[in-house]
């Protein structure tokens, strides 16, 4: 992103919601890295994007942000977003209907939701892989401590 660097990205970025308030993920990150730069990335054109990578700080989002890379073709598309803990289920449902119903979608399609819990002892991960069937499976995360 133009302007911020890795360093300071990675030292501002919070996992997970602020205990006990409704501050998104990553709220003092700066205009700068709310911006999606999709637009601006420059690749050679020989090269093969294989995996798309989308982090959406707002769980309400969370439904377009899918719907927008289900539009980019096969391939795996990445999706990390925050939902409550009692609230996972519904989303990986809600996600893998979207595939289902969605004309045209590749059945090469990988979607990998990737959800994060701040917890007492650090944080804690949750991941599905959905095929472009809707197949879900779950995926075996690691979780490390909230420094």
């Amino acid at each position: 992103m133009p302007g911020v660097e890795l360093e300071q990205l990675a030292s501002a970025l919070e996992v997970g919601p602020s205990a006990g308030t409704q501050e998104p993920v990553g709220a003092n990150l700066g205009e700068a890295a709310r911006q999606d730069v999709l637009e601006e990335a420059s690749v050679p054109s020989d090269w093969l994007i294989e995996a798309f990578i989308e982090h959406e700080n707002d769980v309400r989002r969370a439904e377009e942000t899918v719907r927008k890379l289900l539009q980019l073709g096969p391939g795996l598309k990445v999706l990390v977003t925050y939902p409550r803990r009692d609230a996972e289920a519904d989303w990986v449902s809600q996600f893998a209907e979207l595939i289902r119903t969605r004309h045209g979608t590749s059945s090469e399609t990988r979607l990998v939701i990737v959800f994060g819990y701040l917890e007492a002892g650090g944080v804690k991960w949750a991941g599905w892989d959905i095929d472009g069937l809707g197949r879900c499976a779950s995926v075996a995360l690691e979780s490390g401590n909230a420094a």
